[in-house]
Order: C-alpha cells, then sequence, then structure tokens
C-alpha cells in the first residue's frame, strides 16, 4: 500500500491454482473487492505464472481498512467458481 492522507495505492495479488493439479492456472479473470459495500474494485487475468494483480487507488476509513478484500474467480467450462476473503474469516 502506497499514497498519503487518507487515499492509497492498494495492489491486490492473487494466483489460481487447480485442486486436481496444484498448478497455477494462467489466463483466467479474477476481480478483488476491498470491503463489503462492493468498492472499490479492480479485476486482472492471472498471468503464465499464475499471478493476477491489479492497483486501485481508495480513500482508506478505519472500516474498509480492517475489513480486508475479498477476491472472486466467476468461473468457467474448466473450472468452478470460487470466493476468497482475506483474511479469512
Amino acid at each position: 500500500m502506497t499514497g498519503t492522507g487518507s487515499t492509497r495505492t492498494v495492489r491486490f495479488t492473487a494466483k489460481p491454482t487447480s485442486t486436481v493439479t496444484r498448478l497455477p492456472i494462467s489466463g483466467q479473470r479474477l476481480t478483488f473487492r476491498l470491503d463489503t459495500t462492493g468498492n472499490p474494485t479492480c479485476s486482472a487475468a492471472s498471468k503464465a505464472s499464475g499471478a493476477a494483480t491489479c492497483r486501485v487507488s481508495v480513500s482508506l476509513t478505519a472500516d474498509n481498512a480492517a475489513q480486508g478484500y475479498l477476491t472472486t474467480y466467476a468461473g468457467n467450462a474448466d473450472y468452478l467458481s470460487s470466493t476468497a476473503p482475506e483474511p479469512e474469516s
């Protein structure tokens, strides 16, 4: 996280993996949401390494900073959808 005052740039990163092979899955779009209100969001496709990373500028409050973030994957014909909170509850 970088920035000054209450505005920060938050960097989200996730690495989807197959539950069968345990290998990273590339080319899949993940959406990151900072808090439970749905604001702000960004999305990125996983690279060959499997990592998906995006950045978003936010105005942090005690509420949204304390809630963590949520990563979602819509799924497709080959992979099931998934949602993962961080920190895990």
